[in-house]
């Protein structure tokens, strides 16, 4: 009997440990913590990331233990999907492997991973806070200079502003050098304070106004220039400039009902530099010319224009237009004579409100009349008899 419990005991051990190897593995799930999958590729890790890290950053959630907690896993998992040799090593070995496959490429013997608030910073150039010594945050209190915004004129059909639509927009800018990580060496150790201005960044200079009379006043440091550091090797990636070019891919949302003109901005999207804040891009919507209707602007009323032949002008018609969303519209006008230039309303067929997409404008149908190019000597006469008769006043 004491075998048997032996046995039993030892069972339920190896389940407890299975289980718990699973809620680890659950746990460092890094496909499931951006809301991937496997299969995922690079720009979908990198759009997963970029929207992730900006909901949960904690400057934007102030005191937000739960959030700084996600930020720093979504971070992690970036960290280790974004680069292929991690990926390839977390995919065959998990989470562990990939922590021991760093630790023995690292002398300081810490996990391997990079600061989320430095992986942040470096994919944001320096937006909100970076990453500090001992795992800790930095934050700015001088006011960052603030990079150049990129406008970009965004073309887009009557259809995708009546519908809405998604459009990945592949854009070219600066980003910051991921060799070097913005500090513009070959080597961290290469980087040093500034022997000039001790690392201030600024110098004092004394200037004689008048004999006896001096004043002091701070420059800006010529040797560092004003950033503190001075590096003795330029890193070999980006020759020292801190920031490379690179392609990065957007997700534009058209929303239904939106203007020619309007602008869509994505804040801190521009040029990447270690040293400011980036600028926004921002997107001005250019609607394209569309072979049936026309929209006016600042208005969500379409306008269209409807040629009737001689004989619908006199006793009515019944015409079908195709939508822009592909619904069949039917414009009617029975038993009615239809001058040119008359100008007809269809309710609730215009462009959808934007922000209010419940709501929409009206179609307004100009019509025209197509006279005929010639009419035989029998319907002419056929045509006189008509107004002679007096049925058609």
């Amino acid at each position: 009997m004491p075998r048997y419990s032996t046995r039993w005991t030892r069972l339920a051990l190896a389940a407890a440990a299975l289980l718990a190897l699973l809620v680890f593995v659950s746990a460092q799930d890094y496909y499931k913590i951006l809301g991937l999958t496997r299969s995922a590729t690079k720009q979908q890790i990198k759009k997963a990331y970029k929207k992730l890290s900006m909901k949960y950053h904690p400057d934007k959630r102030p005191g937000d233990e739960e959030a700084e907690k996600k930020f720093i896993e979504i971070g992690e998992a970036y960290d280790a999907l974004n680069d292929d040799e991690s990926r390839r090593i977390y995919d065959n070995y998990g989470a562990e492997g990939l922590k021991k496959h760093r630790q023995g490429q690292d002398a300081g013997g810490h996990h391997g991973f990079h600061n989320p608030f430095d992986i942040f910073e470096q994919f944001f150039g320096g937006a909100f806070g970076g990453g500090g010594g001992g795992g800790g945050r930095r934050h700015y209190h001088q006011q960052q200079k603030r990079g150049a915004d990129i406008v970009v004129q965004l073309y887009v059909s009557l259809e995708d502003l009546y519908n809405g639509k998604e459009i990945d927009y592949d854009i070219s800018k600066y980003v910051v050098c991921p060799k070097c990580r913005g500090s513009g060496a070959d080597h961290p150790d290469d980087v040093t304070t500034c022997p000039v201005c001790g690392g201030h960044g600024v110098r004092v200079v004394k200037q004689m106004i008048a004999p006896g009379f001096y004043q002091q006043f701070q420059t800006t440091c010529e040797e560092c220039g004003g950033k503190g550091k001075v590096y003795k090797s330029k890193c070999s990636h980006c020759s020292g400039h801190k920031v490379v070019r690179g392609n990065d891919q957007l997700s534009v949302t058209i929303e239904r009902g939106l203007r020619d003109a309007q602008v869509l901005t994505y804040e801190r999207e521009a040029d990447q530099h270690p040293d400011h804040i980036p600028g926004d891009i921002k997107f001005v919507i250019n609607t394209l010319p569309h072979d049936l209707f026309t929209r006016p602007s600042n208005s969500d009323d379409l306008h269209m224009d409807l040629e009737l032949t001689l004989e619908q002008a006199l006793v009515g018609f019944s015409v079908n237009i195709t939508h822009l969303d592909g619904r069949n519209v039917t414009i009617a006008r029975k038993s009615a004579i239809t001058p040119p230039g008359h100008k007809m309303t269809m309710t609730g067929e215009g462009m959808p409100k934007h922000g209010a997409a419940h709501e929409t404008g009206d179609l307004i149908v100009t019509c025209s009349l197509n006279f005929p190019k010639h009419i035989d000597e029998k319907a002419g006469g056929t045509i006189k008899k008509l107004f002679a008769s007096g049925n058609i006043a």
